[in-house]
């Protein structure tokens, strides 16, 4: 991903934004959106089985046409 690379800087004090060195590539709004998901889950939910929570939020964010794949068990071939 971009954001491992970039070296992108900035200093926050209160609503003031310096910013000294720009991104070096467009947003990901999948992947910021997938941060705030999980920043959002309680932490005693964080602490369960992380295939679980997988589940869990594949319910809330993927699209109905993938749902059935993960609520169903598949036969092990």
């Amino acid at each position: 991903q971009a954001r491992l690379g970039c070296r992108s800087r900035a200093i926050t004090q209160g609503h003031r934004i310096m910013v000294m060195r720009s991104h070096c590539h467009q947003p990901d709004l999948a992947g910021l959106e997938a941060l705030r998901q999980r920043e959002r889950l309680p932490t005693t939910a964080q602490q369960e089985d992380p295939e679980k929570i997988q589940v869990q939020l594949c319910f809330k964010t993927c699209s109905p046409e993938s749902q059935p794949i993960y609520g169903k068990s598949q036969p092990l071939v």
